[in-house]
């Protein structure tokens, strides 16, 4: 596993003190949420191919339903 370090400001960092789950966890989840939401937003524009992040088959709701969907078209 590589280690990506970042800067944020204070209220940023408050906001991720005061939740449970370890900071390395949370961040490690709200880029994985941010990547997937670019994907599925550059796939639906017609950019890039429809890939799921694993061989395990869709995560979310909208993967299963626009696997769907390019199945069906």
């Amino acid at each position: 596993m590589s280690k990506i370090t970042f800067r944020a400001d204070d209220d940023l960092v408050a906001r991720i003190e005061a939740l449970d789950a370890s900071k390395s966890e949370v961040m490690r989840d709200a880029l994985r949420t941010y990547l997937d939401s670019e994907a599925r937003e550059r796939t639906l524009a017609g950019d890039e191919p429809a890939e799921s992040p694993s061989n395990e088959g869709p995560t979310t709701l909208d993967d299963a339903l626009l696997e769907r969907v390019d199945e069906l078209v």
